[in-house]
């Protein structure tokens, strides 16, 4: 190895030996550091030290010897000092980066929430502090002292120089999610407006822009996970900043990765110039089915190019009047209709399920077989979600009907004109929503920017209630909805767990349009045994409001026949209350050539009848249905009355988890009360009581009660 000569040591931030004699650029002092320049040109002045390449007399070589050991030391000093200086810039960089990155994460996880729930302008406000925090800390790493300890200590520990590079990603990772949140801002204030007036070419370049500045979010991703993590084995700040950056705010950026596929996908369904078509489902609550309300109507919305080209109002008979296919409809259903259709379709419990069915029936028919006419999609829509438009929009006057309508009398009135109007004597009895959804759309369409924020509130509340549901062909649409939990799918439980899951789903057949005034209480007491097994006692009350009118269609026994999902493996302990009742097939269909659903038929297969009960024990959807019949008359009120025990343990032990799922039917209402006891010598941790009571008179789609096991001391 060759020596250094001693006459070649600089000023340097770490004492390194060079094999060839020279000095890497990164470990000499910047001629643009004032602070550098201005000590070293002390130094020389203080010691008479001169330059490397001066001759030295031989006369006072050991006078330069002595005096370049002092300066030697001086130097030596002046380093450490200057290293300390900049490196307490640094730490402090460091230190505020780790605070401002806890910050930045929180806020951005808060951003992204509000972006999920349509409130765009929070989350821009949100993002617009982040990215001020972000470059403020850019700045004070960037500044030429931070900049030269940043690039000599990067000589002996690589990864301090990604720190710019980091805090580079994040800021162009904070710019990207500021476009976002305005392009949500103008889909939230004028998406609508731009696809029914013609203008679907501004809306799908918001839609592009949404997509490339979320692919953006992906690129970046990967660097900033990898640089934080090498950051993390440099000091316990840099760890700090790893647990808070990664695991908050690139975590929760993870969740809009969908949202990237499906604003790609979305673009691409919106730049067809073939026409698509999207189903808007009207569901009527007053006579209830599993997944919604009875689909009377529907809407067919033709999309061409991003812009709504054609809505066509249709009754459900419609295109089941031109349906060739024979298909056998379900058991509870035949002794109403002989074949099933898509009026009657709505019969499962998992939205996407019922969805499929009735898609598939509407294709199959000639109406839009002949035309070659597929559907990309649904959306299920209640009752309520257009009383809510009504309130918004103000009464809506039809003269051709002598009539207006609003919030209140939105249901009576409709209902009274399709079942005894004189459309109906016509033949049309679904005519008055043909003339009503028009002007309900141009009402809609004429919003302000405070009415509209009120009605997509209104719709976000509903989406929770379930009176709102989707349903896409398209796998990457479909999964995005899963995200949000608006699908209505059916909440996925493992069969071996030991926790507990109730949806209680009722099906109105030949029952009039009844559930307009029927009143549901579900009370449920689930209580762990001191073998780990649970025992639930669930009571279904359903009663008659009181109702001065005499519609026919809504002053009729309630035929009701419950479907009560529990945990898969659950067995029926006792039932009472509920009526006796046998359905037998009204055609030998076979015989008559009718084809079976393979979902329809996987379910009935699995299906035993009680004959002490009166009542069938069936799976579906993952879960084990015990089925009955309830029926109530008009003024009166019927209780199901029902034990029954899930069979897998509960491992009973100090921290064990124990969780309570429910899941509420669209379209239908009521209170609910859950009451767990915990196992003898336990406590529940929530409630820190032996019991935990949970209460609601409007539960949301989805109740879920996370439940922890807590020993009782000195027992």
């Amino acid at each position: 190895m060759k020596r250094v000569p001693k006459n070649n040591i600089s000023l340097a931030l770490f004492d390194i030996k060079h094999p060839d004699g020279k000095i890497p650029a990164s470990l000499i002092f910047s001629s643009r550091s004032d602070m550098a320049v201005k000590i070293a040109a002390d130094i020389r002045s203080a010691t008479g030290l001169r330059s490397a390449a001066a001759p030295v007399p031989e006369r006072g070589r050991k006078s330069s010897k002595k005096r370049f050991r002092i300066a030697l030391a001086l130097a030596a000093a002046f380093s450490v000092s200057l290293f300390f200086v900049l490196a307490a810039d640094f730490l402090s960089v460091k230190k505020e980066a780790a605070s401002v990155g806890r910050e930045t994460a929180a806020n951005f996880k808060a951003a992204a929430k509000m972006l999920f729930d349509f409130e765009p302008e929070r989350s821009s406000d949100i993002l617009k502090s982040n990215q001020k925090n972000l470059e403020r800390i850019s700045r004070m790493a960037n500044g030429r002292d931070i900049s030269a300890i940043l690039s000599a200590a990067g000589a002996i520990v690589p990864e301090i120089k990604n720190i710019p590079k980091l805090l580079g990603d994040f800021l162009l990772f904070g710019e990207a999610a500021v476009k976002v949140s305005a392009s949500f801002e103008i889909l939230k204030n004028d998406g609508l407006n731009m696809a029914m007036s013609g203008r679907g070419e501004e809306l799908i370049g918001v839609v592009e822009s949404i997509e490339k500045n979320l692919e953006t979010f992906e690129s970046l991703i990967a660097g900033i996970k990898n640089r934080v993590s090498e950051l993390k084995g440099v000091s316990g700040v840099f760890s700090e900043m790893n647990d808070a950056l990664v695991g908050d705010y690139v975590a929760s950026s993870s969740e809009l990765y969908g949202a990237r596929r499906f604003a790609a996908a979305l673009a691409e369904f919106l730049k067809s110039y073939d026409d698509r078509h999207l189903l808007i489902l009207f569901q009527n609550p007053s006579e209830i089915r599993p997944g919604g309300g009875f689909i009377g109507s529907y809407a067919d919305i033709t999309i061409n190019r991003g812009s709504v080209k054609k809505i066509d109002v249709r009754d459900i008979y419609d295109p089941d009047g031109q349906l060739d296919a024979k298909v056998v409809p379900p058991k509870q259903l035949r002794s109403v209709t002989g074949g099933w259709g898509a009026r009657d379709a709505n019969w499962f419990f998992d939205f996407p399920v019922s969805a499929e069915k009735i898609i598939g029936f509407l294709e199959e028919s000639k109406m839009y077989k002949e035309k070659m006419v597929s559907f990309d999609g649904a959306i299920a829509v209640n009752i309520n979600l257009l009383k809510d438009l009504l309130e918004i929009s103000g009464p809506i006057r039809l003269p051709e009907y002598g009539t207006t309508i609003d919030k209140d009398n939105f249901l009576l009135n409709i209902q009274r004109e399709v079942e005894t109007g004189n459309d109906k004597k016509s033949g049309e009895p679904k005519r008055i929503l043909k003339v009503l959804a028009p002007i309900l759309l141009e009402r809609f369409s004429g919003f302000s920017g405070e009415e509209k924020k009120i009605f997509i509130e209104k719709a976000i509340f509903r989406a929770a209630k379930k009176d709102i549901m989707v349903y896409f062909k398209n796998p990457e649409f479909q999964e995005f909805s899963r995200g949000l939990e608006i699908t209505g799918a059916v909440y996925e439980t493992s069969p071996y767990s030991a926790d507990n899951y109730l949806a209680v789903v009722n099906a109105n057949v030949a029952g009039g349009k009844s559930d307009a005034l029927i009143n549901q209480t579900i009370k449920i007491n689930s209580s762990v045994g001191i073998d780990g097994k649970t025992v639930n006692e669930l009571k279904i009350t359903r009663a008659y409001r009181r109702w001065s009118g005499v519609e026919p269609f809504w002053n009729a026994v309630n035929k009701n026949f419950t479907k009560v999902f529990v945990p898969a493996g659950s067995r029926l302990l006792s039932l009472s209350g509920n009526v006796k009742r046998r359905i037998y097939d009204p055609i030998n269909y076979e015989k008559n050539g009718y084809v079976r659903d393979a979902d329809l038929e996987k379910a009935e297969k699995t299906a035993k009848f009680d004959e002490n009960f009166g009542a069938e024990t069936l799976a579906e959807s993952g879960k084990t249905v015990f089925a009955a019949w309830l029926d109530v008359s008009p003024g009166g009120s019927g209780e199901i009355a029902m034990e029954y025990e899930n069979p897998n343990k509960l491992i009973l032990e100090e921290g064990r988890g124990f969780q309570f799922v429910f899941e509420r039917q669209s379209g239908v209402g009521g209170v609910l009360e859950i009451s767990v006891e915990a196992p003898p010598g336990f406590k529940w941790k929530e409630s820190n009581k032996t019991v935990f009571e949970y209460k609601d008179g409007d539960p949301d789609k989805r109740i879920i009660l996370p439940l922890t096991l807590m020993k009782i001391r000195g027992i």
